[in-house]
């Protein structure tokens, strides 16, 4: 009987997944489920002029951008919270130095589920924003005898060549279990073509078997699997986020000395957060 293949692999092999200029998705939600120990990795490798589709963060995209791996951004939103604006994402919005496309949650999620359905684009309500004003490429004006006079907009799939997200069980299969929300991690794992998983525990697939509703991806939608944690950001049901840790960043990556010393001192020199 042929053994599948194990999928585990260390943080740098992850990222080496990752390929200059290729578009990646990250999942989680602000402080929770963020795959940090993922991020960093692609930090420490030298990714650069990435396009990244981003769930609504905070440290995880903000930190890409202080390193400046990114070239490109579509988000709802990227916040520190209580702390503040995400400060490296501020910077670079008013420097110019980052292409941002404003986007929505229904915009996105509607992009994420046509690339997941192999259709070109998505279809969303006019919800009344400005952003088909800000954000001509993404909303297009689509009319239609079927709509019945409903005012709808059509976004382009995003397809995703890889995706970055956090679960909190796994076996080295790929199953992922979340003891808390998915967000949209479900979505981003059926759009991409390659998805990279960091998981607090790596268990067996009989452990996992014995709580089936929490497996909420499939292992045959995930290439690789890291067993790390996702501080300093949470994992849902399992640990809070470090809110001092949240703060130092939000404070130190407010200039932009302090996003060097930052990506210095907990990326480059160690992987302790």
């Amino acid at each position: 009987m042929t053994r599948r293949r194990s999928k585990v692999v260390t943080p740098a092999e992850a990222a080496a997944l990752v390929s200059t200029a290729s578009t990646v998705a990250l999942g989680g939600w602000t402080f929770y489920n963020t795959p940090m120990t993922v991020v960093r990795a692609i930090i420490r490798a030298g990714a650069r002029d990435l396009r990244l589709v981003s769930s609504p963060g905070a440290i995880g995209p903000d930190l890409l951008i202080a390193a400046g791996c990114l070239a490109e951004i579509a988000t709802p939103f990227l916040t520190m919270e209580q702390f503040g604006f995400a400060p490296a994402f501020r910077a670079a919005a008013r420097e110019g130095s980052l292409k941002i496309a404003e986007i929505d949650g229904p915009g996105l999620a509607s992009s994420l589920r046509a690339a997941a359905d192999d259709l070109p684009f998505g279809l969303i309500h006019d919800l009344g924003t400005d952003l088909p004003a800000v954000n001509p490429e993404w909303y297009r004006p689509f009319g239609h005898p079927l709509a019945g006079g409903a005012r709808l907009y059509a976004v382009p799939a995003a397809v995703p060549d890889v995706a970055l997200i956090h679960a909190q069980r796994g076996d080295e299969h790929g199953n992922l279990q979340f003891l808390g929300a998915t967000f949209f991690d479900q979505l981003i794992a059926r759009a991409a073509r390659t998805v990279i998983a960091s998981v607090d525990e790596l268990v067996s697939g009989d452990e996992l078997r014995t709580d089936p509703r929490s497996t909420k991806i499939p292992g045959f939608l995930v290439s690789a699997v890291v067993q790390a944690g996702a501080q300093p950001c949470g994992s849902q049901g399992l640990y809070p986020p470090d809110l001092d840790h949240l703060a130092g960043y939000a404070r130190l990556a407010a200039t932009e000395a302090g996003r060097r010393e930052y990506v210095e001192r907990h990326v480059l020199q160690t992987e302790k957060v």
